[in-house]
């Protein structure tokens, strides 16, 4: 859109049913289809399709049959639109998954605990943001559960 506004960005409204019209029949990547044909079940006609054939068809629709085969055909796009949905999630996590390493941390590890409580009164540059010498007591991803190595009654849990 920002290729055909004015350069005060007073026309954007009248460049907006075609921008809509253009998103509303580019097939998708997640599910596969337009998001035309899954609202109405058939593609739109252009004006060219009319400019083409001009005729209308002469024979009678039955109404019911229509709507059997109108409801059919969505229920068939949502399925498969679905499962294209699945499979492009899928693959969207393994993609954002790539070269992500876990912390690597493991019990019995000693650690220390980022401190991101507000001290008041106190300069951010002068207050130590990391605190204790803990353990490691248990990993259960995504959280760790560690104690002082000094007093066993503190116990602290982390997510990493």
């Amino acid at each position: 859109m920002s290729k055909y506004v004015n350069k005060e960005h007073t026309d954007w409204d009248t460049i907006l049913p075609f921008t809509t019209f253009s998103y509303n029949n580019t097939v998708h990547s997640t599910t596969g289809e337009t998001p035309f044909f899954m609202v109405f079940g058939r593609d739109p006609t252009f004006t060219i399709d009319r400019i083409i054939d001009p005729t209308p068809s002469a024979r009678k629709t039955d109404i019911g049959w229509f709507k059997e085969s109108l409801t059919t055909t969505l229920r068939d796009v949502w399925k498969q639109a679905a499962v294209h949905s699945r499979e492009a999630q899928a693959n969207y996590q393994k993609k954002a998954n790539e070269g992500a390493a876990g912390s690597g941390i493991r019990p019995g590890d000693r650690v220390m605990y980022r401190d991101f409580s507000n001290h008041k009164g106190l300069s951010r540059k002068l207050v130590l943001p990391w605190t204790g010498d803990y353990r490691v007591v248990e990993v259960n991803p995504p959280k760790q559960l560690f104690m002082t190595g000094k007093i066993r009654k503190n116990r602290r849990e982390s997510s990493i």
